[in-house]
């Protein structure tokens, strides 16, 4: 199973990283949307799962969820993996509207909790997901 991560704070990419090779997943990685893109000219078959955060320069998380719609259609599954969401019920609706999951990333961030939803996002895999109007 494959998943390609987007995180623009390396700790965080590193930990998401080395937590799904923990489980068994093939994993790539992207510092931010521009990489992202690279990443996925670079894969011979759509990824499984694409995780993203929301705030990153150049272009943001939805910038790649958008990226991943177009190359793939929607039937690859996507986690936002974001802070402060709750804050902002805009940005909140458009991630339910846009995407398969959310996780809060912050001192709450639960690694069980993200290995579980991750199974159950790479599970839905190939199935019709959430796509933007």
């Amino acid at each position: 199973m494959k998943i390609i991560i987007v995180d623009d704070e390396k700790d965080m990419l590193n930990l998401l990283a080395d937590i799904l090779r923990g489980e068994g997943y093939e994993i790539a990685t992207a510092n931010n949307a521009p990489e992202f893109m690279k990443v996925a000219d670079e894969q011979t078959i759509p990824p499984n799962l694409v995780i993203t955060d929301l705030d990153m320069p150049a272009l943001n998380g939805f910038g790649v969820i958008f990226q991943t719609r177009s190359r793939w259609g929607g039937e690859i599954p996507i986690i936002v993996v974001s802070a402060g969401l709750q804050d902002n019920k805009e940005r909140m609706n458009r991630c339910l509207q846009e995407t398969s999951y959310i996780v809060h990333k912050g001192p709450d961030f639960n690694i069980n909790d993200f290995k579980r939803i991750v199974g159950i996002a790479v599970a839905n895999s190939g199935q019709k997901q959430a796509v933007p109007a």
